[in-house]
């Protein structure tokens, strides 16, 4: 198998969704940063066709590793990319808040903006944090439904459903659904002030 043709089985397994569909959740969640429908269906048609950019984008709104990606094609194993060697699953470390909660980190240390994605199974919840003044938030449901507890709202958000707030909010999130919860967050620099939770979607 091609890894083109298991992008597309993936994207119909995990989401039900056709090649455009999965491009279309790409620019809702990277904006003007996403690739292009072009670059999506060239991905992966020939051995070692593929940018280490364009896997963690399908990887991320997929809400898969990109080991799982490469599991059961012609380039399992060790793949290299034009951009350089790729390790599976290489992200850039992991938080556990229990055995069922925990944030991975997607972007290497010192990038802005940072990229995290968080997964919690049934009854999954982080620890209340609260980070610096001057920077936000924004989550993005790719999975199941989220529970987000920001300052003293409460925020039920379901698949694609998105939402945007301050960091320097107390906040606390929780997953009180029967199956698994994955969602990213970005995390960036505030330039202009604006609205507490701003929500989206869903």
């Amino acid at each position: 198998m091609t890894l083109n043709e298991k992008i597309k089985l993936l994207a119909k397994k995990e989401k039900g969704w056709k090649l455009k569909d999965l491009h279309q959740a790409i620019q809702r969640v990277f904006g003007e940063k996403g690739v292009t429908y072009f670059t999506l269906s060239r991905t992966g048609k020939r051995p070692s066709q593929y940018r280490d950019r364009t896997l963690h984008q399908i990887c991320s709104v997929l809400g898969i590793t990109k080991e799982e990606l490469f599991k059961g094609t012609d380039e399992e194993g060790g793949p290299i990319g034009e951009e350089g060697p790729l390790c599976a699953g290489s992200d850039f470390g992991r938080l556990c808040y229990s055995d069922n909660a925990y944030l991975e980190i997607l972007t290497p240390p010192g990038e802005d903006p940072k990229r995290m994605r968080l997964i919690l199974g049934p009854g999954g919840k982080t620890k209340l944090t609260k980070e610096l003044p001057g920077r936000r938030k924004r989550l993005y449901v790719l999975e199941g439904h989220l529970d987000a507890y920001v300052g003293n709202a409460h925020y039920h958000l379901e698949k694609d459903a998105s939402l945007t707030f301050d960091s320097e909010l107390p906040c606390q999130f929780a997953n009180e659904g029967g199956s698994f919860m994955r969602c990213l967050i970005d995390e960036c620099r505030k330039e202009n002030g604006g609205a507490h939770g701003k929500t989206s979607g869903g």
